[in-house]
């Protein structure tokens, strides 16, 4: 017998499962996070960004589980638990990628372009997993897998109002 690992293959209820529990678990995060800012005074606020500060970069990465406030917190929970698990629906590791990479290449983005001496917190934006960028991966991955070979249907071209009245 060979010791070889193979690797289970998941059902459809266990992938939901786990894109769930990880939704969950990192909108809990988020929830934490600010109340401990809140309960120290707002401290963790100093791990943002601050546009074209050197000494802010590791704020890049930070920055994106910090809010300013409950009420932010609050307005990207949803979104994110909801567009954060369809993500996630592909698998958890390349889910976890994708957002590290979404999180680095938008909080440099961030950095680079906010205006000088501004403090950046949260996700809002094309920093956070539910993002255009994440989505964007994965239906980019889905065509990739589609009986075309990855070409994107068309919309039908409708005439110009011209051709239309000409019509009749």
């Amino acid at each position: 017998m060979s010791s070889s690992t193979i690797e289970p293959t998941w059902s459809r209820t266990d992938r939901a499962r786990a894109a769930a529990k990880l939704m969950l678990g990192w909108v809990a995060l988020l929830w934490v996070l600010e109340a401990v800012d809140h309960a120290t005074g707002h401290a963790l606020d100093q791990y943002g960004v601050v546009a074209r500060d050197p000494d802010t970069l590791p704020g890049v990465v930070t920055g994106s589980f910090l809010h300013f406030g409950f009420d932010h917190v609050a307005s990207n929970s949803v979104p994110l638990l909801v567009l954060g698990f369809i993500a996630a629906l592909s698998g958890i590791r390349r889910f976890l990628a994708v957002c590290g990479i979404i999180i680095v290449a938008e909080g440099l983005g961030t950095w680079l372009i906010s205006p000088p001496n501004t403090m950046t917190l949260g996700a809002s934006g094309g920093r956070r997993p539910d993002s255009a960028g994440s989505l964007g991966a994965r239906r980019h991955r889905a065509s990739r897998r589609s009986r075309c070979g990855g070409c994107s249907a068309k919309p039908p071209r409708w005439p110009a109002r011209s051709d239309r009245a000409s019509r009749r």
